[in-house]
């Protein structure tokens, strides 16, 4: 039995839009400042808007993870085949959820911790199989459990 969780895609269209409308404001404000009829707030919102953009497309990118869960260990791959880890259960240290209510739900977040002090995370709003990962780490490493 193998679990896989990955990204839902509701979570990448939103990050997605929002980095169009980031992109678009940044590429006007340039091309305003670049005919010379801008103003300070265009200038300084030039770079706010892109330096955002910057940042959120690389977080995006460097985040973006698919977690195989089998029996005896979990591999994690990045985005584009850049980078796969393979973690074996036998070297876990602990494992924790962490709950948080808030205004619109409850926010889950899945924190597995290996002896090399790597942690592998997935967050109930963000991963598809969420309760799968999480049910399988209840029946198979509850001691481990914090």
């Amino acid at each position: 039995m193998m679990i896989i969780s990955k990204p839902k895609l509701s979570t990448l269209f939103s990050l997605g839009a929002f980095l169009v409308l980031a992109y678009g404001l940044a590429t006007y404000l340039f091309i305003q400042v670049a005919r010379g009829m801008a103003t300070s707030w265009m200038v300084i919102g030039l770079g706010v808007s892109a330096g955002v953009a910057v940042a959120v497309t690389i977080k995006t990118i460097t985040g973006y993870q698919q977690l195989f869960v089998s029996k005896n260990k979990i591999e994690v791959m990045r985005i584009f085949g850049l980078g796969k880890r393979t973690r074996y259960f036998k070297d876990l240290t602990f494992w924790k959820e962490t709950s948080v209510k808030t205004f619109s739900g409850q926010f889950k977040e899945l924190d597995i911790c290996f002896q090399d002090n790597k942690h592998v995370k997935l967050t109930l709003q963000e991963n598809s199989n969420y309760d799968k990962v999480h049910n399988f780490m209840l029946r198979s490493y509850k001691r481990k459990m914090q």
